[in-house]
């Protein structure tokens, strides 16, 4: 079902209403997906999989040998490489969900995927809200009206309250002024604001803003006045919508030029901004001394910015209708190729800046920075790409391949990189930290061919500059290839190579790195005592420089090897400890390695039924959020899972890993720390 109508009219109120009333008819789940700020058709699917908890899923180039390998020992293995729609369609599959898709006309191309959508998955329904219908077989279109506004000839004090149009302007303006009351003396005036605003929301809360220094009589004469003057929208939009485009035009030009300037100003941001990006980006120009801090609460008061609280940061946005409309004035200004740059140019340095603090002590703080600038870092690169910066967009890009790492924006992120590396073809250094940032992305979806291709590449231009570190970086990445496809003697020797040239430049983190990648590859190899002594000596430097995920990543390095050494006492401990700060960094794929890990320590401690509970847990991570087990693994986990099962039998065993699939994320986390006695 589609409820359509104009931007403001309560759409997603209803929307949400609507859910609240059918969430017991739904009972694997009612997910709602936001589109405010997607004006890509094609990162609607992307934005759907976010709100299920779905990230790209993908095999390795031996998967079907491993597929028909499993099987003989009564393991089922996902399929391969798929599109990410197809990852939501098995997602979903027969669950009974109700998914609510609002502010669908920002993306209305992506209509077909959603139709494909409720084709493949029987038991899903779709609550859209747009301001146009789809035009898909299948869907019921419902006009969202406006609030039922007053009958002037009929209307007394006493039922002009009980009017649901009334009632709202009552409580908005109450809240800019808590002591206004419709009275007899301003009953009439109330009435008509709300029929001349034809009940939409929007238009009434913009309205009653104006009550903290207009009164109702004088509110509905500028009201009136204005109206009369803007009453020839667009032919083409619906009358409605031109009444709400006329109500926010009338509010603008309410404002001072500060004001107005301002308002166009912040229409730049997606998603909203923080005050200090605000005030960067947007003090270009005369204020008249009065400060940019001063104009913007005045901005707020008159309900045209949101002033949010996510997490102890103030941020300001818009409503999206409203920020159309600054979008509007701000291209007809002559500051917009400024502002825009200002923009382009903020979140491309905090994006920049961001590269290096995500490999520091503060990579917690920054991956939620970045995830609240999403949309605006998004907006950057577009801009970049679009007007000439392309070797500033590589800098950018391959500045933000770890996060778009841990978030799960693997294949966005491989697009823009892509889309970046197009327009950059010179041997730069940024273009070589670009194709860095592409293969590393590549890795993690185990498509080795291309990785290696973007690694080598990426070592040329480093050996043509002459870039002693960015050679060893090469040959680290290279040697993890080697090293994924099972080609230890290669992996060990590009890893030495490697640790030579960091050990020379003093490159402590890079040195850690190759370290525990040594000890990894040690361990396959069976020299368990070279392994340990390899993990730890990383270890200790990752604490020193404060690289929790890697102090993570060696922890359960360190586990693997206890579990091998039958010290599961410990292993049980560093995985715990491991897992801890995986998901505080709410890393998912670090989150699966502790979960199998946990359970191979329960598993080995014979404990079947803990162990299954969480491969299963584990299981539903790697799906969801498209953290799939590297090739290379796959043997030794396939073997773990093979003598879980032989302990608890494999009618017990399937319905406990069912459970552990049927577990969240928290619960499956609080499960696994849990400590259990040998």
């Amino acid at each position: 079902m589609t409820l359509t109508g104009p931007g403001g009219v309560g759409k997603t109120s209803l929307a949400i209403q609507i859910a609240n009333d059918l969430s017991n008819s739904f009972k694997d789940g009612i997910f709602f997906a936001s589109l405010a700020t997607v004006s890509d058709a094609t990162l609607a699917i992307s934005a759907i999989a976010e709100v299920l908890g779905v990230r790209e899923e993908l095999s390795g180039p031996l998967f079907d040998r491993l597929s028909s390998m499993a099987e003989k020992s009564g393991v089922r293995l996902r399929p391969g490489k798929r599109s990410l729609l197809e990852m939501v369609k098995q997602h979903i599959g027969e669950e009974y969900v109700l998914l609510l898709l609002d502010n669908f006309e920002q993306v209305i191309d992506a209509a077909s995927e959603v139709a494909d959508l409720l084709a493949s998955c029987k038991n899903l329904k779709v609550l859209v809200t747009s301001r146009a219908r789809l035009n898909v077989r299948g869907e019921y279109e419902a006009q969202v009206p406006t609030l039922p506004v007053p009958d002037l000839k009929r209307a007394t004090l006493a039922t002009l309250t009980k009017c649901a149009a009334v009632e709202l302007f009552i409580q908005r303006a109450q809240l800019v002024r808590s002591d206004f009351t419709v009275t007899a003396d301003n009953s009439r005036a109330v009435a008509e604001i709300c029929v001349q605003l034809d009940g939409l929301p929007l238009a009434l809360e913009l309205a009653a803003a104006r009550i903290r220094v207009l009164s109702a009589q004088t509110l509905l004469k500028r009201l009136e006045a204005k109206l009369k003057l803007l009453t020839a929208g667009p032919r083409d939009l619906p009358s409605r919508q031109q009444t709400l485009r006329n109500t926010i035009a009338w509010s603008y030009d309410l404002l001072n030029s500060m004001e107005k300037r301002l308002f166009s100003y912040m229409g730049v941001f997606a998603g909203g901004c923080t005050f200090e990006a605000a005030e960067k980006i947007c003090s270009i120009g005369q204020t008249g001394g009065v400060e940019i801090v001063d104009i913007l609460q005045s901005l707020v008061d008159k309900s045209l910015i949101r002033r949010v609280e996510e997490e102890g940061e103030t941020r300001f946005a818009m409503l999206y209708t409203i920020r159309e409309f600054a979008l509007e004035r701000l291209e007809q200004s002559e500051d917009i190729r400024e502002v825009e740059g200002l923009h382009a140019d903020y979140f491309a340095t905090l994006a920049s800046k961001a590269g290096d603090e995500l490999r520091g002590p503060q990579q917690a703080v920054w991956l939620k920075r970045l995830e609240r600038d999403n949309d605006n870092i998004r907006e950057s690169l577009r801009w970049l790409l679009e007007h000439g910066e392309p070797s500033l967009c590589l800098e950018v890009a391959g500045s933000l391949w770890r996060y778009w790492s841990v978030r799960g924006y693997v294949t966005e992120g491989r697009e823009w990189l892509s889309r970046a590396l197009m327009r950059a073809p010179e041997h730069t250094s940024a273009r070589a930290k670009a194709l860095r940032g592409a293969g590393a992305l590549a890795s993690l979806q185990n498509d080795h061919d291309a990785a290696r291709a973007l690694h080598q590449e990426a070592l040329t231009i480093y050996q043509e500059l002459g870039d002693s570190l960015g050679i060893s970086t090469a040959l680290l990445l290279l040697g993890t290839i080697a090293h994924d496809q099972g080609d230890y003697t290669s992996a060990r020797s590009l890893f030495e190579q490697s640790l030579t040239i960091k050990l020379e430049l003093g490159d402590r983190l890079g040195t850690a790195m190759l370290l525990n990648n040594l000890g990894i590859v040690a361990q396959q190899q069976g020299d368990y005592s070279k392994a340990k002594s390899l993990y730890e000596q990383s270890l200790a430097i990752k604490r020193d420089l404060g690289d929790n995920l890697g102090v993570a990543i060696s922890l359960y390095s360190l586990a693997r090897m206890a579990c091998h050494q039958a010290d599961y006492s410990k292993a049980q401990s560093l995985c715990q400890k491991s897992l801890a700060i995986e998901s505080n960094l709410e890393d998912k794929g670090g989150i699966a390695d502790c979960l199998e890990g946990l359970a191979e320590v329960a598993c080995r401690m014979k404990q079947p039924e803990r162990a299954a509970r969480l491969f299963g847990a584990a299981e539903i991570v790697r799906e969801t959020y498209g953290a799939p087990i590297f090739s290379i693994e796959r043997g030794h986990y396939e073997s773990v899972v093979t003598d879980a099962r032989g302990m608890l039998g494999a009618k017990e065993f399937e319905t406990t890993w069912a459970e552990g699939r049927g577990m969240t994320l928290e619960d499956a986390i609080a499960y696994a720390l849990r400590r259990q006695q040998h």
